[in-house]
């Protein structure tokens, strides 16, 4: 538990935001021509902001997974964006890209460590036009596997039709490759008497000249009239052949560069040496922890600081926050002020961690942004959300994973009945199969969990989780499946009764969703019958997740996590208090915890000198170190963001306009 004191200050705001990368003098050049310009140094937001002057923004395809939000990461240049094959972005604001036969050039940097060999299914980069012969432009991966067997990805440009592919040099290395992919009709780029026209591509991979090894077929038609059935650019995937069969990238992305002429031979190694960037620190966690878990308590959190330009970044502007908590004096940084690297080490066991790093650079240009990760261990006690109660009040205690119709397991839930208004109370209007003349094994391919004695009796909307499949599963069997609860509306409820082990327990809910959603835990006191009694205990906020999978807390009123004392038989119910169907639930996970004792109070002291106010703590508000959490917003309801301090005290401006200060101490 943490204590938080709250002071309010007046004080103004004198300097601007974040500064925005700018050109170099000698690569002026490389902005002439230039269509869409997404740097991804944003490092927070739904939009990446166009850097080529054309406002041509981007946002996630909100109809791939409604809610997606932008999964920020660190970059070559300053920031990136992560994708997952959840989702993709696309230009909304009428950019259908370069039409007909027009020179085109396609820049970017992309880190993908992907390991899909089916060429027919792998992700697409970036598109735009019409999914016809000639009339679209596909810029994506190409599996195959080298002589050794080693799943390799190349790169490839597809006019449906007619394409050029080299597959001389493979990315699918964990490393930044600098992708370049050159149109122009107007030359023979073999030497072959075949002119671009008719499909000829230069592909470049970190400068170097690919190989040709593709069909150079029907002529470059791209279409882009959007009344003809053209969709806007994208990246991080690609709408064809359709939106409901998307086809999506895994890996990050960085410096995204649209042109309407074909690049020279030195543009393209001025853009694969970096030259054309001078932006903010390049910040990067480099082992892969972002979105990252069940990690051991025992992962290091490594990063790397790399300033762009002439810039500089000293040790003291390096930040690294856990939690709301700075951590970074825990680190081991090692370099320069021109390239830090460091390694943060000190992970707790069973805690969903949110992150913050980033760097100030000697030209006050700073990057940052928010990670997610968790060190939950699968050895906790887990309630699957699919196995609820059963003809009225029923239960397994321990129930295993199975996927058998007819229910031949004698503690497996799968095609267990519920009973409504006594086990469950879920919503009629949602999609499951009641057709007496249905085939129920079709609906079993589609993913529902619905055995031939449940399947039009069962009302719960079950289907299979796209959460990553755990231990306990593969455990059980080739083709056991995990469910979700799917679609949750407001008003629907769960029952589920267990012997939980006595012990002291902070309460996970493991879901996704597409807006925020609202869930409260309850204790029932009468599972069997009609009419039953709960004592609500605490609430689940759901936020928007995209297509991942998070742990959201049980939380009280004052929006504190929850630390319960349980154990012997008890009955719990997850209730939709406020959701719209578009909340999955997987499981509840109950993490042994402690009840902390209460903080102690923290007195502050306000002293003014001239134009300057200097805040001060004397007792050690963070813990050990001596060091509290200095928080400021804009409201006194927040949001709120870290100050960095050297010490128990900060001084601010007299002259700034309102801002609210808290101290947050354990």
């Amino acid at each position: 538990m943490k204590g938080i004191y709250p002071f309010w200050l007046a004080l103004s705001l004198t300097t601007g935001g974040l500064l925005i990368a700018s050109s170099s003098t000698q690569a002026q050049s490389l902005r002439e021509g230039l269509e869409v310009y997404w740097n991804f140094d944003e490092g927070t937001g739904n939009m990446a902001n166009d850097a080529s002057g054309n406002d041509r923004e981007a946002v996630p395809e909100a109809n791939i997974f409604p809610g997606a939000v932008i999964d920020w990461s660190g970059g070559k240049f300053g920031g990136s964006v992560k994708f997952d094959m959840n989702y993709m972005l696309h230009s909304p604001f009428e950019y259908y890209g370069i039409g007909d036969a027009g020179a085109r050039t396609i820049s970017m940097w992309v880190k993908t460590q992907w390991q899909a060999s089916n060429s027919s299914a792998v992700g697409a980069i970036m598109g735009w036009g019409v999914h016809a012969g000639r009339q679209r432009w596909h810029f994506k991966f190409n599996g195959g596997t080298d002589a050794e067997g080693n799943v390799q990805q190349f790169l490839r440009t597809e006019n449906q039709g007619g394409n050029n592919f080299g597959n001389s040099i493979s990315v699918n290395d964990g490393q930044w490759h600098h992708f370049i992919s050159v149109f122009d009709p107007e030359i023979d780029a073999n030497d072959d008497g075949i002119m671009a026209a008719i499909g000829d591509v230069d592909h470049y991979v970190d400068g170097v000249l690919e190989n040709k090894n593709g069909g150079v077929g029907n002529p470059v038609e791209t279409l882009v009239d959007p009344d003809l059935g053209a969709v806007p650019v994208t990246i991080g995937g690609g709408y064809f052949p359709n939106i409901s069969a998307a086809r999506l990238m895994e890996g990050r992305v960085d410096e995204v560069r649209i042109y309407s002429r074909a690049l020279s031979y030195d543009e393209i190694q001025q853009l694969a040496s970096g030259k054309d960037v001078d932006g903010p620190p390049a910040v990067e966690i480099t082992n892969d922890i972002e979105g990252a878990e069940l990690l051991g308590e025992d992962t290091p959190i490594e990063f790397s600081i790399t300033p762009q330009g002439d810039a500089t970044v000293d040790q003291a502007d390096v930040f690294l926050e856990l939690n709301g908590k700075p951590v970074i004096a825990a680190a081991k940084l090692s370099g320069s002020p021109s390239q830090w690297t460091g390694t943060y080490s000190g992970l707790e066991k069973n805690r969903v961690y949110t992150g913050r790093i980033g760097a100030t650079d000697s030209q006050g240009r700073t990057y940052a942004f928010d990670f997610t990760f968790d060190t939950i261990s699968l050895d906790n006690y887990a309630i699957e959300a699919e196995d609820y109660n059963f003809d009225g009040g029923a239960f397994f205690d321990q129930p295993v994973p199975c996927n058998t119709p007819g229910g031949s397991e004698a503690n497996c839930y799968f095609d267990r009945v519920s009973t409504q208004g006594i086990d469950a109370m879920d919503s009629i209007d949602d999609d499951r199969p009641t057709d007496e003349d249905a085939d129920y094994l079709a609906f079993l391919d589609n993913g529902y969990r619905f055995g031939p004695s449940a399947f039009r009796d069962e009302l719960v909307d079950t289907w299979a989780s796209g959460d990553t499949l755990r231990q306990k599963h593969l455990d059980a069997g080739e083709g056991i499946l995990d469910y979700d609860l799917e679609r949750v509306q407001s008003g629907e409820w769960f029952n589920y009764t267990r012997d939980l082990p006595v012990g002291t327990y902070q309460v996970l809910l493991r879901a996704r969703g597409r807006a925020d959603q609202t869930l409260s835990l309850g204790s029932v006191s009468n599972p069997t019958q009609a009419n039953q009694t709960v004592s609500e205990l605490g609430t689940f906020v759901v936020g928007s997740t995209g297509g991942s999978y998070r742990f959201f807390p049980l939380k009280d009123a004052q929006g504190k996590d929850l630390v319960l004392e349980w154990g012997g038989k008890q009955t719990l119910r997850i209730s939709a208090l406020e959701t719209d169907g578009n909340v999955d639930l997987n499981y509840l996970m109950f993490v042994p915890a402690s009840i902390q004792t209460e903080p102690v109070q923290v007195e502050l002291s306000i002293l003014s000198a001239g134009d300057q106010i200097t805040l001060s703590w004397p007792v050690p508000a963070g813990g050990g170190s001596g060091e509290g959490l200095l928080q400021k917003s804009a409201s006194p309801l927040g949001p709120w963001v870290s100050v960095p301090t050297t010490g128990n005290s900060h001084t601010v401006s007299a002259s700034q306009a309102a801002e609210f200060y808290r101290i947050v101490a354990p």
